[in-house]
């Protein structure tokens, strides 16, 4: 059994080895036959610093006198103000609440349970039923809950 292990293991690496040559000359010969086309150059893009100081050397010399701006031509520009800058205000979140007096809760978890609804214990008087993105979705379900009895109202998650 050792014997028959040991004959694979040899013939599998004879049979890498000549896959890698076969690789090499095959990828020779092709280099060897096929005749060399020269690639065009390719165009540089043209990149200039903030200070108007170049990084192509690509760019005709008549160019980069018009792109580069001189320190005084700096000076006369006007400086732009500062634009007062607001805060991005994330996506508002909406969330359906169930109001219940501590010794309801439990039970108000088990009826919402029995009715489908998962809910958790947001604070000690209340159950969140979801959290929406959008508001009207979140008023549906407050909609929904309030004409089977609860006690539900939208929040706006902060």
């Amino acid at each position: 059994m050792a014997g028959r292990k040991a004959k694979t293991s040899q013939l599998l690496l004879a049979g890498a080895l000549a896959v890698g040559l076969g690789y090499l000359l095959g990828t020779w010969t092709l280099n060897l036959l096929l005749p060399k086309t020269e690639l065009p150059d390719r165009k540089q893009p043209q990149v200039t610093a903030s200070e108007g100081e170049e990084f192509s050397d690509n760019v005709p010399v008549e160019e980069r006198s018009q792109v580069a701006s001189t320190p005084q031509e700096e000076e006369q520009l006007p400086s732009p103000e500062p634009e007062p800058v607001e805060e991005p205000k994330g996506p508002s979140l909406w969330r359906v609440v169930v109001d219940a007096d501590a010794p309801q809760l439990e039970e108000a978890k088990a009826k919402l349970g029995k009715a489908g609804y998962e809910s958790i214990s947001s604070g000690e008087h209340q159950l969140q039923l979801g959290v929406f993105q959008e508001q009207e979705r979140a008023a549906n379900l407050v909609a929904e809950l309030q004409a089977q009895g609860f006690s539900a109202r939208v929040e706006e998650k902060l």
